[in-house]
């Protein structure tokens, strides 16, 4: 944690004069910038994407002083005492790391939440269920309060909802906090892990880069969760070169520079989760108009209206859009149908996106729709996998 949040007092930090950088202007960052100029900042918000100026927020933040950074160098030169950054900016990338190598403390609107929350707090993640974990977890402490008839309240939010920071002064130390939190890597990652090959190449690096993780976090972790991080040691595997006795015999990890994506891969990866971002705003209209259940029964279509939308889609287009949205497909510039949800990016004004069911049957096995089934309704990936394992047995 930052060391400005280890000596916060509840809702009476003063980050007056306090230079706080904003990276990316998506929904949970609005009513952080709100927060931070109630509290004396000096806010400097910061944008790929351009900001309009006659939007009556926009304007408002501007009166107060708000200094807007967009466009493709809207990283460069930060000069701040705290920077902010949203879950889909990297904290590697240049400009962050030459702020925080200038004294800037790297820190995000979740971190300040629950470093001020006085609440209790349950936080979610995971690779499924997330959503349904985090209404269930509100539901029961809701009922359990409600039958106690103390006045104790339960907030909900994160990904599910409403940001919580603008919530803070509503809440006291006997409430009750649930917050969802993103997953992004273990969400696409789930479908290759479950239904391909047994030792295909996607299956077995997803396992290689799941145990890297595991492995880093336990070491590091454990000086302060000893006994904790033992007992995931015991039960994990280990290199040949590793103490299995206990993980504190075991030294650091080192970084892996032989994994280091190149700059333009990492740009890509950037353009994709601002893509997908999109994308998810629209799924969720579409569940809401109850035109789709979970996200494998969308079919969804890019069209870019612009060079900015054109120059993102053609940056991705030769990866798996479908797996990445986690959806059954993606198409690019198809026609316009009218039983579509359809909306416009947030992070790319524009991109036209359009979701409907997807045609062809549902695969039992991974749950996506296909239109090449076969006569169990296998999509052929999830056919093939079983025919090589009736092969191997």
């Amino acid at each position: 944690m930052p060391e400005f949040l280890c000596e916060v007092n509840f809702l009476q930090f003063d980050f007056t004069g306090k230079r706080c950088a904003v990276l990316g202007l998506g929904i949970s960052n609005l009513p952080l910038i709100d927060f931070l100029l109630d509290r004396g900042a000096l806010v400097s918000a910061r944008d790929q994407k351009s900001v309009d100026e006659t939007d009556p927020r926009i304007a408002a933040w501007l009166a107060r002083g708000v200094e807007f950074v967009t466009g493709d160098g809207y990283l460069d030169g930060i000069r701040a005492d705290y920077v902010f950054r949203s879950p889909g900016i990297r904290p590697d990338l240049p400009g962050i790391a030459a702020a925080v190598q200038n004294g800037a403390v790297l820190t995000s609107e979740m971190e300040l939440f629950f470093a001020l929350c006085p609440a209790k707090i349950f936080a979610v993640t995971g690779s499924d269920g997330k959503t349904t974990t985090t209404t269930l977890t509100y539901k029961l402490l809701e009922a359990e309060s409600a039958k106690e008839g103390k006045g104790r309240r339960v907030f909900v939010g994160g990904n599910i909802g409403a940001p919580l920071l603008p919530r803070l002064a509503e809440m006291r130390a006997d409430d009750f906090a649930v917050v969802e939190l993103s997953s992004f890597y273990l969400d696409i990652l789930k479908d290759r892990l479950y239904c391909e090959s047994r030792n295909g190449l996607k299956r077995r690096s997803a396992q290689t880069a799941l145990f890297l993780i595991l492995d880093a976090m336990t070491r590091l972790y454990a000086p302060i969760l000893p006994f904790t991080c033992d007992e995931i040691w015991q039960a994990m595997p280990h290199r040949a070169e590793d103490d299995a006795r206990n993980v504190v015999l075991n030294e650091m990890v080192k970084p892996y520079a032989a994994y280091a994506l190149s700059a333009d891969e990492m740009a890509k990866w950037d353009t994709l989760i601002a893509l997908r971002s999109d994308v998810n705003s629209v799924l969720e209209a579409a569940r809401a108009d109850k035109r789709i259940g979970k996200a494998l029964e969308a079919h969804v279509v890019l069209t870019a209206n612009d060079d900015e939308s054109r120059a993102a889609v053609a940056a991705v287009k030769d990866l798996n859009l479908a797996e990445l949205f986690i959806v059954s497909d993606v198409a690019v510039d198809e026609p316009a149908r009218a039983d579509s949800v359809t909306g416009t990016g947030e992070r790319f004004s524009g991109l036209h996106i359009e979701v409907r069911n997807a045609d062809g049957v549902k695969c039992p096995r991974c749950w996506m729709h296909s239109t090449r089934a076969d006569a169990e309704g296998l999509c052929p990936r999830c056919a093939a996998v079983l025919a090589e394992l009736s092969a191997e047995e």
